[in-house]
């Protein structure tokens, strides 16, 4: 009997369930993502959440194709549809409901706060603003996705007061690095300057992201290998939400099989997608880790689209 198109992604995810202890064995993730991270998994609005006992939960899920039920941590908390109700805050390690002040101790006891987002989204946005504020008292870096590193000398010039915010802008040339509405973004730079706390470009220049994800990690020229982090390809779970996300294990043309030239080759397109995306989480990673060692009593708050996030993965 032929395969069905979803056959490549069932198989991963059995795969995965098996290695479920390898990946708990791991922390929650990779790189620096590790128990100095607490992820704040919120539902969009933060105000009216009530003290209660657990999170009710619905049926458990044996299989699905939506990109936040996949059941990657070995938890079949994961695999649960939560029941919610408006503007409700979801512990969603121990399933219990948070009020304001609850998730206000969590938010400044912690090390590492990553909050993800739809780039476009202005609610993901407003979650990313509480909780920086909610952070104001520990004036915590601010690390953004958005930036490569090499821009850093710039935002440094702009928290000092040395060039204005349009100069800075001009010179990161926004548009172009990364395109999304300025406005979503400018409360972060402006909090880090009035508070006096640093600003942290994370990512990689995307010339070096796009020549990876093309060409490979070995096309890379031994000085600039020499000066990126350990690029870890080991985690089954990560590779199987990546290639979820992009819709790579159950590629088939109009559901047919490829030509063995076709598959291979487009196998080879999927390793240097891969490697780029861990190339990705892997910088960033390595740039939380060096501003926790460079100032240990401040906490570092993550702001990175959501693919980074999910499942305690990237």
């Amino acid at each position: 009997m032929g395969r069905t198109r979803n056959d490549g992604f069932d198989r991963a995810m059995e795969h995965v369930k098996r290695l479920a202890a390898d990946v708990a064995a791991r922390g929650r993730g990779r790189g620096v993502v590790s128990d100095l991270v607490m992820v704040v998994a919120a539902v969009v609005a933060f105000g009216c959440a009530s003290a209660g006992p657990r999170v009710e939960r619905g049926p458990l899920i044996q299989r699905s194709h939506d990109l936040y039920r996949l059941p990657l941590a070995g938890d079949s908390r994961i695999a649960h549809e939560i029941r919610l109700r408006p503007g409700e805050v979801i512990d969603t390690d121990r399933l219990l409901r948070l009020t304001g002040e609850q998730l206000r101790r969590r938010v400044r006891g912690a090390d590492v706060v990553l909050v993800g987002e739809r780039h476009d989204s202005l609610a993901d946005h407003h979650l990313q603003w509480r909780v920086m504020r909610l952070l104001e008292p520990r004036k915590p870096a601010i690390g953004l996705e958005m930036l490569p590193y090499t821009k850093q000398p710039t935002i440094d010039r702009y928290l000092r007061g040395e060039i204005s915010e349009r100069e800075m802008l001009r010179r990161i040339d926004w548009r172009r690095t990364w395109g999304f509405d300025v406005e979503l973004y400018r409360p972060f730079w402006r909090f880090a300057r009035r508070i006096a706390a640093p600003l942290l470009a994370l990512n990689e220049p995307a010339s070096v992201v796009r020549q990876v994800g093309r060409h490979g990690l070995a096309s890379l020229s031994p000085e600039i290998r020499r000066r990126l982090p350990t690029i870890d390809l080991s985690s089954t779970a990560h590779r199987a939400l990546f290639f979820y996300m992009i819709g790579g294990l159950h590629h088939h043309r109009g559901g047919r099989r490829p030509s063995p030239h076709h598959g291979s080759r487009f196998r080879g397109r999927m390793r240097h997608f891969y490697e780029a995306q861990s190339l990705w989480d892997e910088a960033m990673a390595a740039r939380v880790l060096a501003q926790l060692r460079r100032e240990s009593g401040r906490p570092v708050l993550v702001i990175a689209g959501k693919g980074h996030l999910l499942y305690g993965l990237g």
